[in-house]
């Protein structure tokens, strides 16, 4: 039983976790967004003669789902990982010193 709610509250805090990350790759792309319409609204008519006028929303678009993206699940998975990896190597040392190192030692020269 103690398993079934440690995994209930792992669950609940991951969710919550990756939420957390998400929002705010989201509103980090929303603020790219603002300071480029701002910063198109102050151009010359000029420069939008020069550039295509259907391709840079497009790849303004683009940009803020990669940013987004990269700001939200991909690092909620990068400190999640780091944590799991630290604390793993934590129980290992703690269990046995010896072996842990070895292995940590081992390992980088496999991968």
């Amino acid at each position: 039983i103690a398993f079934a709610i440690l995994g209930g509250i792992s669950l609940l805090s991951g969710s919550l976790y990756v939420s957390i990350w998400t929002y705010t790759g989201e509103k980090q792309a929303l603020r790219i967004k603002e300071k480029f319409v701002k910063s198109a609204f102050h151009q010359d008519a000029e420069w939008f003669d020069k550039n295509n006028r259907d391709e840079l929303p497009t790849k303004v678009a683009n940009s803020m789902i990669h940013i987004s993206g990269a700001i939200g699940r991909q690092m909620a998975d990068l400190f999640a990982n780091l944590w799991s990896s630290a604390g793993c190597l934590a129980v290992a040392f703690v269990l046995n010193a010896p072996l842990a190192l070895v292995m940590l030692l081992i390992v980088p020269v496999v991968v």
